[in-house]
């Protein structure tokens, strides 16, 4: 299950592995399948470990309609 309240916070920064893993609730082999597939690219590697930036995340949930933007008043 998706972390909406997560990820929407997340917008703003970087994102590792584990904790992409933890907001989407995906295996990490399907995180690894949208890798290969350059669905989901990971923005830059440091120290051997991959990072997302959290707003192509949002942008590939919503391209996927399993988020709905909604506007903040």
């Amino acid at each position: 299950m998706i972390n909406f309240e997560r990820i929407k916070n997340s917008r703003n920064k970087l994102i590792g592995t584990k904790e992409l893993i933890e907001i989407l609730g995906f295996s990490k082999m399907s995180l690894f399948r949208l890798n290969k597939s350059k669905e989901l690219v990971p923005t830059t590697t440091w120290n051997g470990k991959l990072y997302y930036s959290g707003e192509d995340v949002y942008q590939f949930l919503s391209k996927r309609r399993l988020l709905i933007d909604v506007d903040e008043n």
